[in-house]
């Protein structure tokens, strides 16, 4: 009998077992998540998904396939998430017709970037122009003329590289642009990238560029396939860059980059991508003239400050409208985010999982490094946007408090410097809000003309307090010391001032000592009271408290503006110190950065960057409360096994306590 029951002990113990592991192992396990979009993001999803898979074991599958496509995929639920530069449909209808997904789903940023406008151009000696500067308008002009010139050539001639319109925008190099022609090479298919593009160049010129989508039908040899868009909708941004004579198409941001890379012995090509791939494939980039007449470069700085002008959608997306015309003298005006398409409901938690802590890692430490292969970080107010949205994705695991964001994720935005050390959030905020005056060439002409003795300064303050260097040196000291002298002996009379201190003086000409000398530079050398001790209030040639300085400098054409009074930004702290700052230059004809020909990205940030956030995203993850209710199902349960035999036991040793027990 004691056998038997020992033999059904035993042969419980594996339930026991599987029971304690169903206690303390999750209702479900993290699975593999499969996502597809955009290539404008890919760079830097490509270097999260080797973080995440090396650093907390997921698996995480990315097809870079273009943003329309991946919508596409999305909506027919292909795939677990999306990776878009768009919404559908994205503004004023003037998108793609793809159709928004059945089930419910949210948009958040992921990162932000610049769409590079990459040429492959050689001077006249065969040497690759690496220093092109386009103004908008131009832009406009050589991304759309090829059908021009097909249509109408007597109206509108061919393009060279040499065209006055180019030989404006760069004197420096004017004489070394080659005669040869302009070659588009454009996005084939659907693309997040042309969206962002063609937005920009339909805000600079809505007749052209709404002409040139919509074809001309004089010559059918120009168009291919004249835009469908057309039809019921306003003819301008689009996804899809329309079929054009003499105009190249490329599949995917990489293989544009490439064939720009490569080059054409017998064209000038210009394309567009976003930074990174320029930087990895050590592309030339042009610098684009922004509204305060400065040509930028898509550096992560002047990404940040252009994108303060961003203007929140219903969607979660952002209006770029202020971006392209953002004030700031280092704005770079073809800035945007990358969004990530997430479900709210339907997702498998186990995949939920997965791709909350891939978005929760990309978000927050992967944003570390990201300026170094072309992007640029996400400000903390996004960054707890993407919190909001991760909690509504199934299975998620906790989600930080809103606090890191501001004091421990934040901080890599907030880094972002200008060369003078100015904030870019707190540039991009103030001159947002506080515009410095647009300039230009002929205009610092003008003010240079004005202002002799304080030449190249471009400031309206200095020019106003130095146009007559004499009589308006120290306007308010004098100021002050007129109301002053109208109550005081013993104040200074300001010789250079008569006509505003005549009745002054007839008051005090038959009184002594009372008039001190002047510098030559209009600074008060005596004291008024012919060596005397100065008469308190008196002018001694400084300041006195209460009186006002000369300010700081104002904005100038080529510099940023200089802090202002408008306080904190919707950002967080704009005085925050740097730690991971990286000066950009704004400088036209400085080099560009060199990439490694053929780089995925993976090497450009160091491996270690998101350790610590991974192992406090484990941490967070598995710091839930133990399920007290199910040990306690347990230890009944073992109760339960167990009890015959401690019975028996019990009884055993009652019978040996007993005379003539066993």
């Amino acid at each position: 009998m004691t056998i038997r029951r020992r033999a059904a002990r035993l042969a419980l113990l594996p339930l026991v077992a599987l029971l304690i592991q169903v206690i303390t192992v999750p209702a479900w396990a993290a699975s593999p998540v499969n996502g597809s979009g955009s290539s404008f993001a890919f760079v830097a999803i490509q270097q999260w998904m080797s973080d995440v898979a090396r650093l907390q074991g997921l698996s995480v599958n990315f097809q870079s396939k273009g943003s329309t496509q991946g919508r596409r995929d999305f909506a027919a639920r292909l795939v677990d998430f999306a990776s878009s530069d768009v919404s559908y449909q994205f503004p004023n209808g003037l998108g793609p017709n793809d159709t928004p997904p059945s089930f419910p789903f949210t948009y958040m940023p992921l990162v932000a970037g610049g769409t590079a406008i990459m040429v492959n151009i050689k001077d006249n000696a065969g040497r690759p122009i690496k220093n092109l500067q386009l103004s908008g308008p131009l832009l406009v002009k050589l991304f759309t003329q090829n059908m021009f010139s097909c249509v109408d050539p007597a109206n509108n001639p061919e393009m060279y590289w040499d065209d006055p319109a180019v030989k404006a925008d760069n004197p420096t190099i004017a004489n070394s642009l080659p005669h040869i022609r302009v070659r588009p090479v454009v996005r084939a298919g659907g693309s997040g990238t042309t969206a962002v593009f063609t937005d920009y160049l339909y805000q600079l010129d809505p007749a052209r560029v709404g002409a040139y989508m919509k074809g001309d039908n004089r010559n059918s040899a120009c168009i291919q396939n004249p835009s469908s868009k057309c039809v019921d909708k306003i003819c301008g941004p689009t996804d899809e860059w329309p079929d054009r004579a003499d105009t190249d198409k490329a599949d995917g941001s990489d293989t544009l980059a490439i064939k720009i890379q490569q080059g054409s012995g017998n064209w000038g090509l210009i394309g567009y991508a976003e930074y990174a791939y320029a930087l990895q494939l050590d592309v030339p980039v042009a610098t684009i003239k922004n509204v305060a007449g400065n040509y930028t470069l898509p550096t992560a700085c002047n990404q940040a400050i252009a994108l303060t002008g961003a203007s929140r959608n219903p969607d979660g997306t952002y209006n770029l409208d202020n971006v392209h015309t953002h004030p700031s003298p280092s704005a770079y005006p073809i800035s945007s985010y990358n969004y990530i398409i997430v479900p709210t409901e339907g997702l498998d938690p186990g995949k939920g999982e997965t791709l909350a802590k891939f978005v929760l890692y990309s978000i927050t430490d992967g944003q570390k490094n990201v300026d170094q292969i072309g992007y640029s970080q996400l400000p903390a107010n996004l960054i707890k946007q993407g919190f909001a949205v991760l909690g509504q994705v199934p299975g998620h695991p906790a989600i930080p408090s809103d606090s890191l964001a501001d004091t421990k994720w934040g901080v890599y935005y907030k880094s972002l410097k200008l060369p003078d050390g100015t904030s870019c959030d707190q540039e991009g905020q103030e001159t947002k809000n506080d515009p410095p005056p647009q300039q230009n060439n002929n205009q610092n002409n003008n003010n240079n003309q004005n202002n002799q003795n304080n030449n190249n300064q471009n400031n309206n303050q200095n020019n106003n307090q130095n146009k007559n260097d004499n009589n308006n040196q120290n306007k308010n000291d004098n100021k002050q010391n007129n109301e002053q002298n109208k109550n005081q002996n013993n104040q200074n009379k300001d010789q250079k001032n008569n006509n505003a201190n005549k009745q002054n003086n007839e008051q005090n000409k038959n009184q002594n000592n009372q008039n001190g000398t002047k510098s030559p530079n209009g600074t008060p050398t005596g004291n008024g009271t012919g060596g005397k001790t100065p008469t308190p209030g008196a002018s001694t040639g400084a300041p006195q408290p209460g009186q006002n300085t000369a300010g700081p400098t104002a904005p100038g054409t080529n510099g940023p503006a200089e802090p202002g009074a408008n306080g904190t930004t919707a950002t967080g702290d704009p005085n925050a110190p740097a730690t991971n700052g990286l000066p950009q230059s704004t400088d036209p004809n400085a080099p560009q950065v060199p990439g490694t020909p053929g780089a995925t990205g993976n090497g450009m940030i160091d491996p270690a960057l998101a350790a610590n956030a991974a192992r406090e995203v484990n941490t967070v993850a598995s710091s839930a409360g133990a399920p007290w209710g199910l040990f306690g199902l347990a230890l009944l349960l073992i109760a339960i096994v167990f009890a015959p035999g401690i019975v028996g036991g019990v009884r055993r040793l009652v019978r040996l306590s007993r005379p003539g027990g066993e």
